[in-house]
């Protein structure tokens, strides 16, 4: 039996990888810090590994006793309210990992990095309005620069079977980003940034967790694809689509980007008083802003063999009642 070590494995996307890899016969190694809640993980009855980010000595220790054929490099810092964070955990230890797997001479046969769209930026700053392989990046966040920075950092090792996943937004069951749209249309107010025919990718995190195990088993290695469900939509679709899914009417109130700027300013300040991060600071109002996120799926599909199988209402549908399910709505 193949083994696979699984970053991030707590997580929103990583508790499904983890679900998702044992369906397909692989012995799972749930790498996770001490300090991680795994309630989910033991129920999925997967060996649970400590691994220690800090450097590279602590991270080699950490791996020593294990071997295994693949790396899904999962974990990552999404939000925090010191942007050099977003290196420190996005790229170092992404370094950190790869130096030990090669300093213990783990021969694994794929490193799948969980990278971002984010990394690329929105399509509107392409000139043919489409982020691809061939675009040049233009990150327009510290965590979408962090991406890009480290997915340059694997590109530094020679021979080493590395593949990057660059998924768009990300929902499903269990999300709690994209899960304030539907609290939103739940007190029947939504605020959305006011840009005018703003567009919007998304992807269903089973079909995302679908992806990148094709990825990772596939013969593809030193390549990057983008992720979303193959179709674009307007930004107020989203939560139109939640509106009709739960029969609830809502007020749409479309804020301006300065006023947006204003809030995040606010927020941030609050920020730094609390020691939490927020859902919007200025660095956010950078993807607020953006018309587009489009990319290019033809890619994906051809190569990697895969066909979206979750659109937006049966997503949302599918999302609600894991939500109603576990009383958060």
């Amino acid at each position: 039996m193949e083994t696979c070590l699984i970053t991030g494995a707590n997580g929103f996307i990583g508790t499904k990888l983890v679900e998702q890899a044992k369906e397909a016969g692989l012995h799972v190694l749930a790498a996770v810090r001490k300090t991680s809640n795994l309630e989910q993980l033991l129920s999925l009855g997967v060996e649970i590994v400590y691994v220690d980010y800090t450097n590279f000595d602590t991270m080699r220790s950490s791996l020593a006793p294990y071997k295994f054929d693949y790396v899904i490099h999962n974990a990552g810092l999404t939000k925090t309210i010191d942007s050099k964070e977003f290196y420190k955990v996005n790229v170092l230890n992404t370094k950190h990992l790869i130096d030990a797997i090669l300093s213990n001479k783990i021969p694994i046969k794929k490193f799948v990095f969980i990278s971002s769209l984010a990394a690329f930026g929105p399509s509107d700053l392409q000139p043919d309005g489409l982020v691809s392989n061939s675009s040049i990046p233009h990150p327009v966040t510290e965590y979408g620069r962090s991406k890009l920075e480290a997915e340059k950092v694997v590109q530094e090792y020679e021979d080493f079977p590395y593949i990057f996943i660059r998924p768009t937004a990300v929902y499903g069951p269990g999300e709690k980003d994209l899960f304030q749209v539907f609290e939103m249309v739940k007190s029947g107010f939504v605020f959305l940034a006011k840009v005018k025919n703003q567009m919007a990718t998304f992807v269903h995190v089973d079909d995302l967790t679908n992806v990148i195990l094709k990825a990772m088993f596939s013969s593809v290695i030193k390549d990057g694809f983008f992720v979303t469900d193959g179709q674009e939509y307007a930004t107020l679709d989203f939560p139109k689509v939640i509106g009709k899914v739960m029969h609830s009417k809502y007020i749409l109130i479309a804020l301006p980007i300065f006023f947006l700027k204003f809030v995040a300013f606010i927020s941030e300040s609050i920020s730094k008083i609390t020691k939490k991060p927020t859902p919007i600071n200025l660095d956010k109002v950078n993807e607020f802003k953006a018309k587009s996120w489009a990319c290019d799926m033809d890619y994906t599909i051809k190569s990697l063999g895969y066909t979206p199988q979750i659109l937006l209402e049966h997503g949302v549908k599918d999302t609600l009642n894991y939500y109603k399910k576990n009383n958060l709505l």
